[in-house]
This record gives structure tokens, C-alpha cells and sequence, in this order.
């Protein structure tokens, strides 16, 4: 409901102001809560700081609707490169593979931000399941995403959420709730309010692959195993290390 409620925000303030003064944040979120008071947030002072970060954030990202190309852009470009579709390869693939990896993630107890992630599970969710299938690769291969899938605080800075970030998906919480997912490149936000961290990490292969941008080196293998294994695009040179996880997969029992 939240995300509904910034959407229909940002897109009534765009039409009067596309970039509104803190002083008009305040303005209008103090107006949301008085209009309706069951949004006030329990704790706060005002009832309302929240919903300021959270509207702003959301209005940066209407914004770059406006003036970047969209998906659907990305996904004929990649499939002209490829003869192939974006999203079914990605998520045919991810859910081929899917079981097996958490099954191999669950026999890596000892790494503690796998372990972190396994716990965030609900087996009723598959969507839930792909995203800890894709955050937790970096760290099944012992590799650092830290600079590449971020998930910073809707009260953070929005500033600093793409700083350092050459390439990357960096996604936005307000308390427990992811509400904002983006693809970055070169520090900036180029795909904005993507559907979940799976999409997000679809269309960043389809736009590296579009603008014959190399996969960032701090992450060679798990960008491998996006293409080579869940895409099987150019599955058949792979590396070493790449090869052996794919043959873990293919077998019943490990």
C-alpha cells in the first residue's frame, strides 16, 4: 500500500514541480498524514519524517523514468545481440537451477553471510527464493559484492546510496520492506523502481551485454554463472571454477 501511495505522490507532484524544495517535502507529507491520520508513523515525533525520505526518494526515481530508456529498450537490444529473450532465458534458467543451489548453499553453513541470507527463506515464496539464490552467489564463490548490490535506509542520504558504484543493483528499505530497487551504472541510476532484485539483476545483464560493458572483475565468476549457467550463453567456455559448480548442479546428490 505504501508503494502505491508514493507512486500516486510523485506522480501528482511531478505534474506541479519535478524538483520540489525540502521545504515542499515537508509540506506535503505533513499534508498526507493529516488527511489521514492512520499513516502516522508509531514512534515518531511527528508522524511523518519517514514518509519525506520515502517520497523523495521516490520522486528522484520518477524523474528518471522520465528521461532514461526504458526496459523494454534493453531487452530488444540484447535479444538483436543474442536471438534470444531476456527475461525467459534469466528466469528459466534461475528456477531450473533454483533448488539445487539452495541445497548447495545449505551445506555452506560456515560462511556467515550465506547463512544470513538462508534464514531469510519462506518456501512458499519463490520470488524470495531467486533473490537469495542471486545475493548469496557472491559469497557460495567467495567474492565481494559489497560495492555492487547495496541495500542502503530509505533515511539514508540519497546522495551516497550509488556512491562508489561502477555497476550494480543497489535497493532501498523502509523498515523491513524493500521499496525500491535500481540499476546503477557509473555512480548513477539508470533503471529506477524495478519490480524486485531478480528483475534488476535481468536487465543489468541485458544492459552490459548491450553496451559491451565487461562484468566487474571483483565479481567474474558470479557475472560466469549468470550467463554461462543460468542463460547457457556461451556455456561452453567456462572457467575451471564456473564448470565444476555447473556439474555440482547437474548431479542429485553432492
Amino acid at each position: 500500500m505504501k508503494s502505491d501511495i508514493l507512486d500516486k505522490l510523485a506522480e501528482a507532484i511531478y505534474a506541479h514541480n519535478p524538483y520540489p524544495t525540502h521545504e515542499e517535502y515537508d509540506h506535503v507529507a505533513q499534508a498526507l498524514i493529516n488527511k489521514h491520520p492512520c499513516l502516522k508513523e508509531p514512534g515518531s515525533a511527528n508522524g511523518w519524517y519517514c514518509w519525506k525520505f520515502s517520497l523523495k526518494f521516490k520522486m528522484g526515481n520518477f524523474r528518471q523514468k522520465m528521461r532514461v530508456a526504458g526496459c523494454s529498450e534493453i531487452e530488444a537490444e540484447f535479444a538483436r545481440l543474442t536471438s534470444v529473450d531476456l527475461k525467459s532465458f534469466f528466469f528459466t534458467g534461475l528456477d531450473q537451477y533454483l533448488l539445487r543451489f539452495l541445497e548447495l548453499y545449505k551445506a555452506k553453513s560456515g560462511i556467515v553471510g550465506l547463512t544470513r541470507l538462508m534464514r531469510c527463506l519462506d518456501d512458499s515464496c519463490t520470488d524470495r527464493k531467486r533473490t537469495v539464490l542471486l545475493l548469496g552467489l557472491p559469497h557460495f564463490l567467495k567474492e565481494d559484492s559489497s560495492c555492487f548490490f547495496k541495500t542502503v535506509e530509505v533515511t539514508d542520504d540519497d546522495d551516497t546510496f550509488t556512491q562508489g558504484m561502477k555497476v550494480g543493483v543497489v535497493m532501498v528499505k523502509d523498515g523491513e520492506d524493500i521499496i525500491a530497487t535500481s540499476v546503477v551504472l557509473e555512480e548513477s541510476v539508470i533503471l529506477p523502481d524495478l519490480k524486485d532484485f531478480p528483475h534488476a539483476i535481468s536487465l543489468l545483464m541485458g544492459l552490459l551485454f548491450a553496451l559491451n560493458i565487461d562484468y566487474p572483475k571483483e565479481l567474474r565468476y558470479t557475472f560466469e554463472v549468470f550467463q554461462k549457467v543460468l542463460m547457457n550463453i556461451g556455456g561452453g567456455q567456462c572457467s575451471s571454477l564456473v564448470h565444476g559448480l555447473r556439474n555440482k548442479l547437474l548431479r542429485k546428490t553432492f
